[in-house]
């Protein structure tokens, strides 16, 4: 039976001068805009500026059309690329985990804690197709196939399962290694599929049967197992790594690393956000606190971009798929000392 989810919106009014929420650049981190309207028909204009940013999902079907998670405000979606924004009906809580069917944009799935929950009318009403009854799991991790339809992936905390049928039925997949904290799915091979784990990187080359250790080329770097951010490119296998170790960048899917250069003792301040542009593998951007570091050539110079206005954390970084040079930066507030 289908569950309609309600719920409040947590925004401010667009008095508000919060310089946080979301933030555009179709240059490539060269300038920024604030783009945080919320158009709501009974309440009208609306900002998210308050709003502490998790993640986004960009439609696998319709260009310009945006999913943007939050923490503790639920999940807003935009229909014109970022320009404003509108609520969905699930209007609060946080979702780890976001993925929209390849075939039909209507069908998106979301992890809620240890559910699974499914829409098939556009997010209008909601279904819970999984329950996580195993103490101490919660679901961290959710993709759907591109290329094999009704085929989902879903990670817990220690485990992976796996639906052939659209998330009706669910089997449990090997898994013995360490805690997991996000899943990946080549566009290459839909057999490929890489877990984030907190000793490091795992890869399946199997639809997720059994899986293999590819930290050999990690340990190279002292620190690189910590992980703080990972960024993978689904259409050509490329990842880049924010760690202890600085930053680490692979093209061919894991088996070997080079590290990207910067003028940071990473001991003293880890890269917690980073991306490079998929259209010109030189150019790389990460955050530190509020202000973004640019290169153009690889990392032999740098540049400060205090371009972003915001006084607070950038936690978020994304390229858009789908247009070249269109980035999307999100903030949160700097929690109390």
């Amino acid at each position: 039976m289908a569950i309609l989810l309600t719920g409040c919106i947590q925004i401010k009014k667009s008095t508000s001068a919060t310089d946080g929420g979301i933030f555009k650049s179709i240059n490539f981190g060269e300038s920024w805009k604030q783009k945080v309207t919320v158009l709501q028909e009974e309440k009208g204009i609306q900002t998210i500026a308050n709003v502490n940013i998790r993640f986004m999902v960009f439609d696998p079907r319709d260009k310009n059309t945006i999913y943007l998670v939050t923490e503790g405000a639920g999940i807003f979606k935009t229909v014109n690329s970022g320009e404003d924004w509108q609520p969905t009906t699930l209007s609060s809580g946080t979702y780890k985990s976001l993925s929209i069917d390849y075939l039909n944009n209507n069908v998106i799935y979301a992890t809620d804690g240890n559910k699974i929950i499914k829409t098939v009318d556009g997010m209008e009403t909601w279904q819970t197709i999984y329950n996580e009854t195993r103490p101490g799991q919660e679901l961290v991790s959710l993709i759907v196939d591109p290329f094999k339809f009704g085929i989902i992936y879903a990670a817990t905390t220690s485990s992976i399962i796996k639906s052939s049928d659209y998330g009706n039925t669910w089997q449990l997949l090997s898994w013995q290694e360490p805690n997991i904290s996000g899943l990946y799915l080549s566009q290459k091979n839909a057999n490929v599929l890489y877990a984030l784990t907190n000793k490091g990187l795992y890869k399946s080359t199997n639809a997720g049967l059994t899986w293999v250790d590819i930290n050999e080329g990690l340990k190279n770097f002292e620190g690189a197992l910590t992980i703080y951010w990972l960024t993978f490119y689904e259409k050509t296998e490329d990842i880049i790594l924010g760690t202890a170790a600085g930053i680490l960048r692979s093209l061919d899917g894991g088996r070997s690393w080079t590290v990207i250069p910067t003028l940071f003792d990473f001991k003293k301040v880890p890269i917690k956000t980073v991306i490079f542009n998929p259209n010109n593998l030189n150019e790389i951007i990460f955050a530190v606190n509020n202000v973004l570091h640019k290169t153009s050539n690889g990392g032999k110079t740098w540049k400060s971009l205090k371009s972003v206005p915001t006084s607070r954390i950038i936690n978020y970084l994304v390229a858009d798929p789908y247009h070249e040079d269109i980035i999307y930066s999100g903030t949160v507030k700097p929690k109390k000392r």
